[in-house]
């Protein structure tokens, strides 16, 4: 039984540990998982650190800055991006829209002269698939913006909404992009064109310092029912626990579907909703430095992937002595959900 003003947290991921930290006492935390991180967690395979899925550390926000900077103080490297695009099998740097030098002619000009004639293509944005035609053109749209997404969202752009990408992709002005289509590019681009990594561990170290500084945390609870009315969380070994307060990590639809006598109306609401997953393969090779920089984008349709990241170029402690590695980012959905053979066809790929 918990004592008054008590806060249950479901979910150890950084959101999870964020709160508990935050709250400094007065809570408990469960995780279904026997360590704590969520999605950033790394494991040691063969003296490489894989991470689950790529991530790296980007501070847009002086507070978090600061407190990641305390939790992994000496454990930290930084770095200016060095990252690039895969197009007409050629690599240009990221990003696209702002450096076109190196693709074929006639493609650097339909992109240059679709960026100029943008604000007469429509009247009216209402789709992702507009905003990308009235924000870069038909040029930029066809070449890069609508192949790249279409295979990372695995769902028609023309079905999302847009409002939220805005701060998200680069939009550089006219002057931008002549400049990149027609020699270097100097300006950089993007809130990733800096950016933060643990030099030991993999970013499972930041789950980690947070954890070593907690306490009331308990493994290996999968909450399986939530009584809103009892304010009670019964977890599947069958143990129960009361809340004054609870504060959820996780999923949405999951979270939906565990709560007693939801509302037909929520339950149709949560049906509803969409979501992209994402499948990341990772590689390690007997080749030392298979690439010099920190990830590339494939938008091209041939390649199963959307893009490839070298670990070792954010910490040369990921591997062992003379080889590298590399992680491989394939999205799938509810309409695109076979992933049968995809290791197969990452490699392909990357031999390719």
């Amino acid at each position: 039984m918990l004592k008054r003003g008590e806060t249950v947290i479901l979910g150890a991921g950084l959101a999870g540990l964020s709160c508990a930290y935050h709250l400094g006492k007065g809570y408990q935390l469960f995780e279904k998982e026997e360590e704590v991180g969520g999605l950033c967690r790394s494991h040691q395979v063969d003296g490489f650190t894989f991470d689950h899925s790529g991530h790296l550390l980007h501070f847009r926000d002086k507070y978090v800055e600061d407190l990641v900077g305390q939790l992994l103080k000496g454990n930290l490297c930084f770095h200016r991006r060095n990252s690039w695009v895969y197009l007409k099998e050629t690599y240009i740097r990221y990003p696209f829209q702002a450096n076109l030098k190196g693709l074929p002619p006639a493609v650097v000009e339909e992109c240059v002269e679709g960026f100029r004639k943008k604000d007469d293509i429509l009247d009216k944005v209402s789709s992702f698939h507009d905003w990308i035609l009235v924000t870069f053109g038909s040029g930029m749209a066809k070449h890069f913006f609508t192949p790249y997404n279409e295979k990372f969202w695995k769902f028609p752009l023309k079905e999302m909404n847009h409002q939220w990408m805005s701060k998200l992709i680069p939009q550089p002005r006219l002057e931008d992009v002549l400049g990149g289509a027609t020699g270097d590019q100097k300006e950089e681009f993007g809130y990733n064109r800096h950016f933060a990594y643990p030099l030991e561990g993999g970013i499972a170290s930041l789950p980690k310092k947070f954890n070593s500084q907690l306490k009331n945390i308990k493994l290996g609870k999968e909450a399986v029912e939530i009584s809103l009315r009892e304010r009670e969380v019964t977890f599947s070994d069958r143990s129960v626990t009361r809340y004054n307060q609870l504060i959820s990590t996780l999923p949405l639809p999951e979270l939906i579907r565990i709560i007693d006598d939801v509302p037909a109306s929520i339950v149709e609401a949560a049906g509803g909703l969409k979501y992209t997953s994402l499948l990341n393969v990772n590689l390690g090779v007997s080749v030392e430095k298979i690439s010099d920089r920190h990830w590339i984008y494939f938008p091209c349709p041939e390649f199963i992937f959307h893009r490839v990241g070298f670990p070792a170029n954010f910490s040369p402690r990921l591997v062992p002595q003379g080889k590298s590695s590399l992680y491989v980012e394939v999205s799938y959905s509810q309409r695109h959900a076979e992933t049968e053979k995809i290791v197969e066809q990452v490699i392909e790929g990357l031999i390719k």
